[in-house]
């Protein structure tokens, strides 16, 4: 995160958002999926792919999906805001 392509420093703070968001949805993809083990179970022969937990990990990525789009919502509404008040002043 030490490049800074983008112009301005909010725009970066966006584009460093959306990045944490990519990598965090990336390992998503893996919690979702079978690879989950359920450590409540001591045999290891039944094996069962943990619904319950996979469920609140959903609501955990639900949250984690919501909060980055309302970051992006508010960067762009300030940047917007901001020009407004350049171009009305």
């Amino acid at each position: 995160m030490n490049v800074r392509p983008m112009s301005t420093r909010v725009i970066q703070m966006i584009e460093n958002t959306n990045e944490c968001f990519i990598m965090f949805s990336g390992y998503a993809i893996i919690i979702f999926s079978g690879w989950i083990y359920n450590f409540e179970q001591s045999d290891v022969d039944d094996y069962d792919d943990a619904p319950e937990l996979r469920y609140d990990l959903g609501f955990a990525y639900l949250a984690m999906l919501g909060a980055s789009v309302a970051v992006n919502l508010i960067l762009v509404i300030y940047e917007i805001a901001k020009f407004l008040s350049l171009v009305y002043k």
